[in-house]
């Protein structure tokens, strides 16, 4: 199980942060899932296979200490999910969150709210119970988030009942990575 690394690596965080020190740990599970690990402050920061995915760790560890069951993770990535096996996502499908690629880089003529409403159509029948939205790299995505209103989200899951109002306070401001860019609670 996750659990026990992933108190071990909130320890690592807050030591790090009262250092204001990058520290390096190589953690593993007992099927060796989550390998080489470089933890930055309050971002971990996974590599495999030259794919580096920048995660909130601290949002993460807020989610399963409250007792959520499943969650979505929405990783802004183009590498297919197939191919995921051995990464990251790997290490989340058994801690039990339900880890999503989102491939941004083939559908941006479209915008980020259609590539959600296609995920979300996929997994709609799931018990998710928190989603997030992920940045890769250290990168933002690019473009304003104001397209992706909680109605749309809410509707296409069938947890909640419609609301107008948009899911993140500034609806043109690119949110930044330390920040998570997209969380509701969808039950």
């Amino acid at each position: 199980m996750l659990k026990t690394g992933f108190t071990e690596l909130k320890v690592i965080l807050e030591e790090a942060r009262s250092y204001r020190l990058g520290i390096y740990k190589r953690l593993q599970n007992q099927s060796g899932s989550l390998r080489d690990i470089i933890i930055d402050y309050s971002t971990l920061a996974y590599y495999e296979k030259g794919v580096r995915l920048k995660i909130d760790i601290f949002k993460l560890l807020e989610i399963l200490s409250a007792g959520a069951t499943r969650a979505a993770v929405f990783v802004c990535d183009s590498i297919s999910p197939t191919s995921s096996k051995g990464t990251f996502a790997s290490a989340l499908r058994e801690q039990d969150i339900f880890p999503i690629l989102l491939p941004l880089k083939h559908d941006k003529q479209r915008g980020i709210d259609y590539c959600i409403e296609t995920l979300l159509l996929d997994t709609s029948s799931t018990d998710v119970q928190e989603v997030l939205l992920l940045s890769k790299d250290g990168e933002h995505f690019g473009a304003p988030l104001h397209h992706v209103r909680q109605h749309r989200l809410h509707t296409l899951l069938g947890k909640l009942p419609q609301a107008p109002e948009p899911l993140i306070d500034a609806a043109d401001e690119i949110i930044d990575l330390k920040d998570i860019m997209l969380r509701t609670c969808l039950r």
